[in-house]
């Protein structure tokens, strides 16, 4: 079931009061989440991770209520996965939607979002990420601390855009694209799905799927499967 009093809002980062967020992941970025959600307002009610005991040396988060694989969704759930690695990511969401759980963006009171983006569900937007104006963010994406994201850009489901990344106008990332700490796309780029940009790359290439690159300007380093 799920919760028809959130449906109008499912693409957006605010629920009803009787409504209740779930965090995929219980590391670093989850413990991230957990706090971007409580300053946009949002009541956690814990996290799936099968790492029981993950959070023991921390004070003051919810608990772990299960791992993903055997929880079942229940009515006024919604969800939104804190893993860094798209592959990850993408696979544990979609246990969750094979079992009609909801997903809702958490965007933290800081982020910037400009005229006539969109960002769909599922998607977490970190302290000072700026999404500028007509750009399009897939289901699932990560924008971590002070990236930014050009004017006209479409982002594939399941990306994820580390701390201080910059990607400039009309680039496009399909699914499930890395992009690591301090990389830097030039306008007009394509990223094919599954790339891996390396930290502190400049991209002023198109970039195939399943490649690794890095260095300035950046390279192939290896292709993955």
């Amino acid at each position: 079931g799920h919760c028809r009093e959130c449906e109008g809002d499912r693409k957006m980062s605010i629920m009803p009061e009787e409504c209740n967020l779930i965090i995929i992941g219980a590391s670093s970025m989850g413990r991230n989440a957990f706090h971007y959600a409580q300053s946009a307002g949002m009541k956690v009610k814990g996290f799936l991770d099968d790492r029981n005991n993950i959070l023991n040396n921390f004070n003051g988060y919810p608990p772990i209520l299960s791992s993903v694989e055997n929880y079942i969704p229940r009515t006024h759930d919604y969800f939104v996965c804190a893993i860094g690695d798209p592959k990850q990511k993408l696979g544990f969401t979609s246990i969750i939607e094979s079992r009609g759980g909801h997903f809702i963006s958490v965007i933290h009171p800081s982020a910037l979002i400009l005229n006539n983006a969109v960002i769909n569900p599922g998607c977490i937007i970190a302290p000072y990420a700026i999404i500028s104006c007509e750009t399009q963010v897939g289901r699932h994406v990560i924008v971590n601390d002070a990236a930014t994201i050009g004017h006209d850009n479409i982002i594939g489901d399941g990306c994820t855009i580390s701390p201080g990344s910059h990607l400039a106008g009309r680039v496009k990332l399909e699914r499930g694209v890395f992009i690591g700490v301090g990389a830097n796309v030039i306008p007009d780029i394509h990223v094919a799905s599954y790339s891996v940009i390396g930290a502190g790359a400049a991209v002023v290439r198109n970039v195939p799927a399943n490649t690794v690159v890095a260095g300035v300007p950046a390279r192939t380093i290896k292709m993955q499967m």
